[in-house]
């Protein structure tokens, strides 16, 4: 048996992504890399079963995509299935 879960679409309120009101994931610039280092934007999300720490790149675009792609894997963990 499959149940639906109504789920709020993501929605970004500057560098933070939300689930209706609830903070899930967000990108900033990270000051403490090196000059050198072309990757300066972190991606970190704040689900359980994600790893929060998801990376770091070159472009804020970049970031975003991933800290979406790590929410979405884990709504899709929630579709309950028997």
């Amino acid at each position: 048996m499959k149940q639906n879960i109504s789920i709020s679409p993501l929605k970004w309120k500057d560098d933070v992504l939300y689930v209706g009101k609830i903070k899930v994931g967000s990108v900033h610039y990270s000051s403490f890399i090196s000059r050198e280092d072309p990757k300066k934007y972190q991606a970190t999300c704040f689900l359980p079963g994600i790893k929060s720490d998801l990376g770091r790149f070159e472009t804020k675009d970049a970031a975003k995509t991933q800290v979406e792609t790590g929410v979405n894997r884990f709504l899709k963990l929630l579709s309950i299935e028997d």
